[in-house]
């Protein structure tokens, strides 16, 4: 396997020293990229600025697309061979190539966040319908109908198709933008540009290129995925759980219609709050900072609640049903607090790895 795999590298190698400049030692690639005219990279009928020139998404597409060609452990070096510079310095337009690869990094991104959080969505609502189903079956609901088998099929049906499309938009269905930054980012080790005499005007190196990038932490992850995570199990748990409950309520001839009422204000309020809960994570995990206070503020209430939630259900549980309700509550708690030092504290923005 191990040579196959390098008889593969090597015949990659040969077709690109064919067309490109491959420097084996150092592993770069070098590509010539040639304009006759520096009008022509950029956007059309928007107004011209010699300072900050406005450029086409195709050129950092292109680029991206150059990548592609070279092995996993090379880099490669962009050459801007353009005749005509017109007015525009070749730093000014350095700067603006650099901007732009810097756009799609942030918009790469906040698409990728996007997807997660519209996966995520997809995720509670075929859980939630999969949770009922079960329940549906475990209580009897459709028993006494003659299109029961038909209601438990579609349950299942609609279920499995929110759970695919969930983790579709997230394997299967990657944004474009995010898969060119990491291509950028990776493989480029050099851009340079050089006018129509072959003469170097202006280059920069990936540790200038890249000096200015913001990325998040290793820490701001772990945390994003941990708000997801919980966001998407409150939310998923205000709708079952509520379903589990109480037609265990009505089903106890032992409680009186006091406790009853009581052991359902108590739902209607777990429910809320963790509902609330759920919801503030998943928008603190998009990015809404205005969210972050209400995100710890709700941690805090939340263990207060489900403290009281489970005295409540005491009246109704079994004694191991208690201990996994105070199991749960504790978990839920200290994720809430590990997930805010992640992504607030340890997860503040650092700079792209060089």
């Amino acid at each position: 396997m191990k040579q196959n795999k390098f008889n593969n590298v090597s015949r990659q190698l040969q077709l690109l020293d064919k067309y490109y400049l491959v420097d084996k030692e150092n592993k770069q690639v070098t590509f010539e990229v040639h304009y006759d005219n520096v009008k022509d990279m950029m956007r059309e009928h928007i107004k011209e600025d010699i300072n900050y020139p406005l450029l086409k998404d195709e050129i950092i597409e292109d680029i991206g697309s150059l990548l592609t060609l070279i092995p996993l452990d090379y880099k490669a070096n962009i050459n801007f061979f353009i005749d005509d510079y017109e007015e525009i310095k070749p730093e000014t337009l350095s700067t603006s190539i650099k901007d732009h690869m810097e756009f799609n990094h942030y918009f790469g991104y906040r698409e990728n966040v996007k997807n997660k959080i519209l996966s995520t969505i997809l995720f509670i609502i075929g859980f939630s319908i999969l949770i009922i189903g079960c329940l549906a079956d475990s209580y009897k609901w459709f028993a006494n109908s003659e299109f029961s088998s038909a209601y438990s099929e579609i349950i299942n049906i609609a279920a499995w198709v929110f759970l695919w499309e969930s983790v579709s938009i997230v394997f299967l269905e990657p944004s474009e933008k995010a898969l060119l930054d990491i291509k950028l980012r990776n493989k480029i080790n050099s851009i340079s540009l050089f006018d129509k005499e072959g003469k170097l005007l202006h280059k920069e190196d990936r540790d200038k290129i890249f000096f200015t990038w913001e990325n998040y932490s290793q820490f701001k992850r772990i945390g994003f995925y941990m708000l997801i995570i919980l966001g998407a199990f409150n939310i998923a748990m205000t709708i079952t759980w509520p379903c589990s409950v109480i037609p265990k309520l009505f089903s106890m001839d032992i409680l009186t219609t006091d406790e009853i009422i009581l052991s359902l204000v108590i739902l209607l309020i777990s429910s809320s709050i963790r509902c609330f809960s759920g919801v503030i994570a998943i928008l603190y995990a998009k990015g809404k900072e205005s969210c972050r206070k209400p995100f710890l503020i709700i941690s805090i209430v939340q263990f207060i609640l489900f403290i009281f939630t489970i005295t409540g259900y005491f009246l109704i549980s079994s004694e191991n049903s208690s201990i996994f309700e105070i199991t749960y509550s504790s978990l839920i708690s200290i994720s809430y607090a590990i997930a805010y030092i992640f992504y607030a504290i340890l997860g503040k923005r650092s700079k792209v790895s060089k």
